[in-house]
């Protein structure tokens, strides 16, 4: 009788474990694990580096707000990937005011990643630039609600950006 049920056991395992794995591509078996499409990193908080483009030979260059005033060198078609700290469940965002786009130009709409899964939650604004010829240009954000009209920003980040 031990024996009998020390079987089914086994054939239980057995498939348990056989249905958790699935045939995928060329027949090989993978797991079918719940993991999480998203892990916070320290260097890069986004997959906005390739964003639907090829990605160039060289590395993105990133900076934060701890760069604010500095001058950035970068190589023609190398990208620049701007995190800077927001909350625009408050209004208030982050927008490109002062850039030469025949130098450096903005590839596609800001990113938010908010610190927190949390309704209102602050985190961090990413934009990504490519350069696009060699030349000189400032880099300039505002921190704002910039659909109030007139009311002045309440941060301003701002670069000198060198291409070669």
């Amino acid at each position: 009788m031990r024996s009998k049920v020390l079987v089914l056991v086994l054939l239980a395992l057995v498939s348990l474990l056989v249905l958790s794995f699935e045939v995928v591509g060329d027949n090989i078996p993978q797991a079918s694990l719940s993991v999480p499409t998203r892990f916070p990193t320290v260097c890069c908080p986004t997959p906005m580096a390739t964003k639907g483009r090829v990605p160039t030979a060289l590395p993105s260059l990133l900076i934060d707000w701890t760069h604010n005033g500095q001058q950035i060198t970068l190589h023609r078609t190398q990208t620049l990937q701007v995190s800077l700290p927001s909350n625009p469940s408050t209004g208030y965002t982050w927008q490109v005011d002062l850039v030469d786009e025949q130098v450096l130009a903005q590839i596609g709409d800001s990113e938010f990643i908010p610190s927190k899964p949390l309704p209102g939650s602050s985190g961090t604004e990413v934009f990504l630039f490519e350069a696009m010829a060699a030349g000189h240009t400032p880099l300039r954000l505002s921190y704002g609600r910039h659909w109030a009209g007139s009311l002045p920003p309440t941060e301003v980040f701002f670069i000198q950006v060198t291409a070669l």
